[in-house]
């Protein structure tokens, strides 16, 4: 074919391959998609992304009217239409963690988990109470309605018993670490989000705005204190919200009058980001720190005061 003694190049940098029209040495003399004799006019695509993959050999028909990769735009088989994806893509493209589809558009959950979902899932699934990932059938739904994804439920606690043990936990880490302890009872009570919402509503609560959804919450009314934990959450989250109210807890015993949001939400995050820290888990301290609200404001502030004092902290908060 005095064709192939012609070579003809063209990068097509959008779609990440490369064509080229006529090329000597060429072994095959059918064309990958269809199966067809090649006629005189041909093309081999041969992916810039991934220089291992199989070059394809195609007619001219079928480079111009064959469905094409949505992830590399190389030209595939009828068949492969419905899922827009070609072989080698679908063998090494992110998939969504719900409906396990290729992802070439995703939201990618920032916990750690390095889980992504496609944009169909994040429309249409309900949303977990813990971590706001799409709940799809590996997922549980609770009493209350609210839904919680399989990698939240694994660690979940629901048990008012074991919330409490967590609390216990907490207590001794703070005092043991950061000579933190309450002088005055407050008890933990294990909530869902109405009956915390309804705990809000009765004592005026003016919590800043937030870009996640509020967990817990330190009360106090006349004599009476108490922190309130949503229930369902998993544990290291639980653990940190229980420490972040603790935190309040005791800031209210010594400095009740200090009203700088940034400042009152930074020292209890503060005393979260230690309990996390004695406790191993990087991660989510990572996640604290990445905030940009005026819980994660307030934290970097006070760690940047590089103080370990909780009452030297209040006292430079004053």
């Amino acid at each position: 074919m005095k064709r192939e003694e012609h070579i003809w190049s063209v990068d097509i940098q959008s779609v990440g391959m490369r064509t080229v029209q006529g090329l000597p040495g060429m072994t095959s003399h059918y064309c990958s998609l269809c199966g067809q004799r090649l006629k005189d006019s041909f093309y081999t695509v041969t992916s810039s992304r991934d220089i291992s993959r199989r070059a394809l050999v195609i007619c001219a028909d079928c480079f111009s009217s064959a469905p094409r990769c949505c992830f590399c735009g190389q030209p595939m088989a009828e068949k492969l239409a419905q899922h827009g994806v070609c072989v080698g893509c679908l063998a090494s493209a992110q998939r969504c963690h719900a409906c396990g589809k290729p992802v070439r558009e995703g939201i990618e959950l920032q916990d750690g988990t390095d889980r992504i979902f496609c944009l169909t899932c994040v429309q249409t699934l309900p949303v977990c109470l813990a971590c706001r990932a799409p709940v799809d059938g590996r997922g549980c739904r609770l009493p209350d309605g609210r839904v919680r994804c399989h990698v939240c439920n694994a660690s979940a606690i629901d048990d008012p018993g074991q919330a409490q043990a967590l609390y216990m936990e907490v207590q001794d880490i703070a005092a043991r670490q950061l000579d933190l302890a309450l002088s005055i009872p407050t008890p933990l009570v294990l909530v869902d989000s109405g009956q915390l919402q309804a705990v809000l509503q009765t004592i005026g609560s003016d919590h800043p705005s937030e870009t996640k959804q509020l967990r817990g919450v330190y009360a106090r009314k006349g004599l009476k204190r108490g922190i309130y934990v949503e229930s369902g959450l998993p544990r290291v989250q639980m653990i940190e919200v229980i420490a972040h109210e603790l935190g309040h807890a005791w800031q209210a015993e010594r400095k009740p009058l200090l009203s700088d949001p940034v400042l009152v939400e930074g020292f209890a995050e503060w005393v979260a980001y230690k309990v996390l820290d004695v406790l191993g888990e990087t991660t989510a301290q990572d996640i604290m720190l990445k905030r940009t609200d005026v819980y994660g404001q307030g934290l970097r502030r006070v760690l940047g005061w590089q103080i370990d004092d909780p009452t030297a902290i209040l006292n430079r908060s004053g």
